[in-house]
């Protein structure tokens, strides 16, 4: 199994254990157990940071495919030849190059990217445990101001920092995706609409 691969499962766990509270009135416990078998906790609320306006866009995490057709409030993606919807977001004000998944409920941001988009979280902030290939790693819980995929936009986005490393490709899972009013796959296509 690939890097990419269990640290995409894990995340996927780990949002479950923040989602999961939210969606289902009276749940009064939910343990998660990932591949590693940690338990997830629930995000602490988190005030969103000021933007760093100073900051210069960088380049270099990949080559991520433009966002596709654009009709109002509704962004298309292709697959890339191994089926993953990667793209380009703009986090508070600053363009990343991100992957769209669907199975992952959290939007994790490598340090480095966190860092472009003017979220630093200090080292006490690494808080909240989580599996990846290369075992359990603290992350930092944060809140973006913004997160835009095309003219699709969702203020206030939970998310987690990983430390650099620890992440092969910037993810944008159901913390965004399930902000809009739907999201579908078909034939080969992403669908996001507002």
């Amino acid at each position: 199994m690939s890097l990419n691969r269990l640290i995409v499962i894990a995340i996927a766990f780990l949002a479950l254990a923040i989602a999961a509270p939210r969606f289902l009135p009276g749940l009064l416990e939910l343990a998660v157990t990932a591949p590693a078998a940690i338990e997830a906790a629930p995000l602490p609320a988190v005030t969103p940071p000021p933007v760093d306006r100073d900051l210069q866009p960088q380049s270099g995490l990949g080559e991520p495919e433009k966002v596709g057709r654009l009709a109002g409030r509704t962004v298309v993606l292709r697959a890339d030849p191994r089926g993953h919807y990667q793209t380009e977001a703009t986090v508070n004000g600053r363009t990343i190059p991100v992957m769209i998944d669907t199975g992952a409920t959290a939007v994790a941001l490598s340090a480095e990217a966190a860092k472009r988009v003017g979220v630093r979280p200090t080292r006490r902030d690494y808080t909240l445990p989580i599996s990846t290939a290369n075992g359990v790693v603290a992350a930092a819980p944060v809140v973006l101001s913004e997160v835009r995929v095309g003219r699709i936009s969702v203020r206030n986005v939970q998310a987690v920092v990983v430390p650099d490393g620890a992440l092969g490709v910037n993810l944008l899972g159901m913390t965004f995706l399930s902000r809009l009013s739907r999201f579908e796959i078909a034939g080969g296509e992403l669908l996001l609409a507002e």
